[in-house]
């Protein structure tokens, strides 16, 4: 899991380059419909509060996707503005594409590159195993080399039983998890 996170980072970062643009975008048309209105009326300190700058629309349009404010709350005062019908379409527009739209596709793509990460890593883990696998027939090889005292090519019994006597083979064994037992169930 943790290779998958750091495998789709950089696609996270690009989403959330994405996702502020499109807030920073929607901020200044927030942003200027509300210095336009304060200019020639007195606005309420809740339209202020939410749009009457840069960093004021960006944040109240971050909690309007995120949940962290209710839609209505954020929306309301921009009632207060000229052409208000007009602002709280575009709002609309601007929950609409981010939630349904953006947000559904971001997810998509991180979810996509999250898993593309993970069968690379199961690649590796494939081929760890392998290698693995390969080293462990060379080693058993070595085994059955030293094992063969009289140079036949074959093991006998007798051969197997003579290894469990001998400390460093007996060693090697144990840390392959071969024992005795298992050696002596090949001749059954």
């Amino acid at each position: 899991m943790i290779f998958a996170f750091v495998g789709s980072l950089d696609t996270l970062m690009w989403s959330l380059m994405l996702l502020g643009l499109e807030i920073y975008f929607f901020s200044i048309f927030f942003t200027h419909a509300v210095t336009k209105h304060r200019r020639d009326t007195e606005a309420t300190p809740e339209l202020i509060k939410n749009f009457g700058s840069m960093g004021n629309s960006a944040w109240s349009l971050s909690l309007a996707i995120s949940g962290g404010a209710n839609w209505g709350v954020v929306v309301g005062p921009l009632y207060e503005l000229d052409a208000s019908f007009l602002y709280i379409s575009l709002f609309s527009v601007y929950i609409s594409v981010t939630v349904f739209g953006v947000l559904n596709i971001l997810t998509a793509v991180f979810v996509e590159s999250a898993m593309a990460s993970t069968a690379r890593q199961r690649d590796v883990v494939v081929q760890e195993q392998q290698r693995l696998k390969e080293s462990y027939i060379i080693q058993i090889r070595e085994i059955f080399r030293q094992i063969d005292f009289d140079g036949s090519g074959e093991i006998s019994l007798s051969e197997v039983e003579a290894i469990f006597e001998n400390p460093d083979l007996k060693e090697y064994l144990t840390a392959l998890d071969i024992n005795a037992f298992d050696a002596r169930a090949m001749f059954k």
